[in-house]
């Protein structure tokens, strides 16, 4: 049964329909049944001569279809020849014709018509479908007009229902694959959201912790400061245990969708502390932040303070011994403005970009506004600019990484000033004021 199995399979894959390969087993069962029954039915009347001809030509036109699509090195050639579609049906009004040709009581060949449409319709277009189950409808009315059928409605009746049956059973199959598409779909984004959130409070986190332990070992080995190597240390441990918390309750935020049930995720209010928290790691830092948090939405204060967060990472992790300068607050126009600068190297400049810089644009672009990086002058200049504090962001949470619209423009870095930033588009065209 497997290399049968198989061989249904691979017709169903040049159909271009996700069938189970049973479907496909009962029909040409159903096929084979019927044939054979229509032969006992004339072999109990007892034909003569020539009669037999009729009855084989029916028999070969009635299953030959099906042994073909069986046969793997005919596959491709047949079942992607548009017209297969339409001959079937047309061997099989071809084959009950045969059949007719030695009338016999209750004759079951003619239920060989109903079957056809069933199955022309669960893998033909519409049009097709239409097509196949009129041309055996004026079969069985053919067959009725003819006198060899009795209750030739009755047959139409069945021919249509078994257009409609095999209709439906296409549609579903599609609504089925349209929603496994949308499930995948869904779990790709599910994965890009969780990796963001990671990346978001870890990247960070771990930066701190290797800076203070740098700061440590220095402090041993240049200067043999054992309180300065604590006091590092007991800062990278309280890092830690506040990661370790901050794992827990994104794991607790993924698991559960009742997020305001959850400890709050940061925001605008928490700059300070994070800026403080680099500061006592050793980064050189320069920092302004003006603004109100009660009149920032929760949605756009996150996304400020991941990208804050995330620029200062990097900036620790390619320019430790740099100043990095943070400049956060409103614009004239009202939009929030967030602008980080820092040293980088040509080793930074040409290493390969993760899912950081794509992970701000996301969120920055889900609050309806603007994320440019470029690299001018030996300094990475990052640039956000959100439409409104009191704007709240979409809730569509992280897209794909690598969708996110970054890139490198070279041109010169807006000043530290609060102001209207001339910002540029990765692709180079110019920006004129907030989305």
């Amino acid at each position: 049964m497997r290399w049968l199995e198989a061989h249904y399979r691979h017709a169903l894959v040049i159909f271009g329909f996700d069938y189970p390969t049973s479907y496909m087993l009962i029909s040409d069962l159903g096929v084979f049944t019927l044939a054979v029954g229509a032969v006992v039915q004339r072999v109990v009347v007892g034909p003569s001569g020539t009669q037999w001809i009729p009855i084989a030509a029916a028999v070969v036109l009635a299953l030959g279809p099906h042994l073909a699509c069986l046969y793997r090195g005919w596959q491709p050639s047949i079942l992607r020849w548009k017209p297969w579609i339409l001959g079937l049906p047309a061997f099989t009004l071809a084959a009950v014709v045969c059949f007719w040709q030695v009338p016999v009581e209750v004759d079951v060949a003619t239920l060989l018509l109903p079957l056809c449409a069933t199955i022309t319709a669960a893998v033909a277009t519409r049009r097709e479908a239409i097509i196949s189950t009129i041309a055996l409808s004026a079969t069985a009315i053919g067959g009725g007009l003819a006198g060899v059928i009795a209750q030739a409605w009755l047959f139409v009746l069945m021919v249509g229902f078994g257009g409609v049956v095999g209709y439906l059973l296409q549609k579903q199959l599609l609504l089925l694959t349209a929603e496994r598409r949308a499930q995948e779909q869904q779990m790709a984004l599910d994965r890009a959201e969780i990796a963001g959130e990671v990346h978001d409070v870890l990247a960070h986190s771990l930066s701190i912790m290797m800076l203070n332990v740098t700061a440590a070992r220095r402090a041993l080995q240049e200067h043999d400061d054992v309180a300065e190597a604590v006091d590092a240390l007991v800062d990278a441990e309280q890092v830690g245990r506040a990661t370790m918390q901050d794992v827990r309750r994104t794991v607790e935020l993924l698991r559960t969708s009742d997020a305001e049930s959850s400890t709050p995720q940061p925001g605008f209010a928490d700059l300070p502390d994070l800026v403080d928290g680099f500061r006592r790691a050793g980064v050189d830092l320069d920092a302004e932040i003006v603004g109100d948090s009660e009149t920032i939405t929760g949605g756009t204060g996150l996304a400020v303070y991941r990208v804050v967060q995330e620029s200062l990472s990097n900036a620790a992790r390619h320019a430790p011994h740099g100043t990095v300068t943070v400049r956060v607050g409103p614009e004239p126009g009202g939009a929030l403005v967030v602008r980080v600068r820092n040293p980088v190297t040509a080793d930074a400049r040409r290493a390969r970009g993760g899912s950081g810089l794509s992970g701000m644009a996301s969120r920055v672009e889900n609050c309806g506004g603007i994320f440019v990086t470029r690299v001018v002058d030996g300094h990475w200049c990052v640039d956000a600019r959100f439409p409104g504090a009191a704007v709240e962001c979409s809730d569509a949470g992280l897209v794909d990484a690598a969708s996110g619209p970054q890139g490198s423009v070279e041109t010169p870095c807006p000043p530290t000033t609060f102001g209207s930033i001339p910002v540029t588009r990765p692709n180079g065209s110019p920006v004129s004021g907030p989305r």
